[in-house]
């Protein structure tokens, strides 16, 4: 049976960044405590929509990271940090399920809600953190371009994401292509918010609004990787030439030149340069594939000096060396692993279920749209042009969101569902397919 659930939606939105207990937001302490009920009444119902090996898959993360913490002798309060993260992406499978099932028109307003939340944080509970983590003032921080580009991007693409059969299809395409300009003129760090909202303006121009015309991705899947692989080609060319000829300003290239050795580096290079952090973990996790290390390990083999040794720049070495200082002030002996990538992280952190996660993940990703992206046109910006900026957080990004990022696998999975016939949209959902696809 099909419900409102406008108001919950909303909540857990309005609750994903209000931080009230340790690290847990509003919204996970709601997931957390319903999922017990949830779980008994629709554990059946997940079976049948093919979400349950994704949940199984998650507790075997938990039992990775019991395994890593005995085997390494981790640190009991990183042990209990580990199993909260663990524990409530698992938590949040269940959830995601159970309200995506009962009401699947609602999620535009979770995704309305999430950048007001955001902005509450920031101005009310986290202006603090913010300062101690950067080391700069307030102001510094509020008039930095970075501040503003991950706070107003979530909330210029709300209307697009949210409510992307209403929304006319040159909003959808200019919104995202103003925040990349935005992000590549004012700032030398805006790279991965141009490349996600570039990619997420192209899937636009692709798809349309219609199945018929959405379902062309599906069709010519792989033209349409291989279209995304030249995209890729053209903007790294677009930014080679823009940093190259100082229209970036000369700070951009500088820092275009210290991470390509100065501009003679390909692509390759520059990600290397650029997200040094991403690859760190790499080195620890080939010494220990299946164990992994525990959460938030020490860095007692040096992995950050060699890999820096290894592949990095000039830029790497003076990072470095001003980290071991601010260290050195703060009387911090113990380096932690750096891990700045979702698969990283939990392979390095939880041993080879960590790893096997994400890999059915980014095989969910790519089967989405080679076969379920035309399933439901209502979440095509949530979902479809959204998979590069997920793509880019698996390989390059910490992992935080513990319930937006298990929400986004399951919607993709409710999509095939969908396709498949075992899950039925509302009557108002399937009028407004239809009624578009009459015109």
């Amino acid at each position: 049976m099909h419900k409102k659930l406008t108001f919950l939606w909303f909540v857990l939105g309005l609750g994903s960044r209000l931080q009230i207990v340790a690290s847990l937001s509003i919204t996970e302490c709601i997931v957390m405590a319903f999922t017990p009920y949830v779980l008994v009444k629709d554990y059946q119902q997940m079976k049948r929509d093919g979400v349950l090996p994704f949940f199984v898959l998650s507790l075997l993360v938990v039992v990775g990271c019991i395994v890593a913490s005995i085997a390494n002798h981790t640190y009991s309060g990183f042990v209990l940090r580990g199993l909260a993260v663990t524990c409530l992406v698992s938590c949040s499978i269940i959830f995601s399920h159970w309200i995506l099932r009962r009401d699947p028109g609602g999620f535009k307003w979770f995704i309305f809600a999430v950048p007001i939340s955001a902005i509450i944080s920031t101005f009310y509970f986290k202006a603090s953190v913010e300062v101690a983590m950067l080391g700069e003032s307030t102001e510094e921080i509020m008039n930095g371009p970075i501040f503003w580009v991950s706070r107003l991007t979530p909330l210029v693409l709300a209307p697009t994401r949210g409510w992307y059969l209403h929304v006319p299809w040159f909003v959808s395409v200019l919104a995202p292509l103003v925040i990349a300009a935005f992000s590549a003129l004012t700032s030398i760090s805006g790279r991965s918010a141009a490349v996600s909202t570039i990619a997420f303006a192209a899937i636009v121009l692709v798809g349309g609004k219609s199945r018929r015309s959405i379902n062309r991705i599906s069709k010519h899947f792989w033209s349409f990787c291989l279209g995304g692989l030249i995209l890729i080609g053209v903007m790294y060319s677009a930014y080679k030439i823009s940093a190259m000829q100082g229209w970036l300003g000369e700070e951009a290239r500088r820092k275009y030149e210290a991470q390509t050795q100065g501009g003679s580096g390909g692509i390759g290079r520059l990600i290397l340069g650029g997200r040094g952090a991403s690859f760190i973990g790499l080195l620890a996790c080939c010494d220990k594939p299946i164990v992994g290390w525990g959460p938030w390990p020490k860095d007692e083999n040096g992995y950050a000096e060699e890999f820096i040794m290894r592949f990095g720049t000039m830029e790497d070495v003076l990072v470095l060396q001003r980290e071991q200082r601010d260290y050195a002030r703060y009387g911090i002996v113990e380096r932690r692993l750096a891990c700045h990538a979702y698969i990283t992280e939990f392979w390095a952190w939880y041993g080879i279920f960590g790893l096997v996660f994400w890999l059915y993940v980014i095989y969910v990703l790519l089967r989405y749209l080679k076969q379920d992206v035309a399933a439901v046109p209502q979440w095509f910006a949530w979902l479809a042009c959204s998979v590069p900026g997920m793509f880019w957080g698996i390989f390059f990004s910490p992992f935080a969101d513990r319930f937006s990022v298990p929400l986004f696998i399951v919607g993709c999975l409710m999509a095939r569902a969908v396709r498949k016939g075992k899950f039925l949209l509302p009557p108002e959902m399937i009028k407004e397919v239809l009624k578009l696809e009459k015109k």
